[in-house]
């Protein structure tokens, strides 16, 4: 059995997303993040209001991206989690 993902790799998951494709609509993020809808809008939402990532609407598409706190906080939380695992602590 797969174990379940903690809010923190989740989170991380999320921002990894962002970073790598620079910004994703809501579809690419449930695709790249195996997420479901619901559980994507809380992340989102969180991120947006800790100003850790900002929504972009062009037309009928709502795309997000980090921001610059966010790749600032993303550096911090990959340090974090390097230092973490290496006492074999899983995230």
């Amino acid at each position: 059995m797969k174990e379940r993902r903690t809010r923190l790799k989740i989170l991380l998951d999320i921002m990894e997303t962002l970073n790598r494709l620079g910004e994703a609509n809501v579809s690419q993020l449930i695709v790249e993040v195996n997420i479901s809808s619901d559980r994507l809008s809380r992340y989102l939402d969180r991120l947006l209001e800790k100003g850790l990532a900002e929504k972009r609407v062009i037309g009928r598409e709502v795309r997000y991206r980090l921001t610059r706190k966010g790749h600032d906080f993303l550096d911090e939380l990959k340090r974090v989690v390097k230092v973490v695992e290496a006492f074999g602590i899983e995230i």
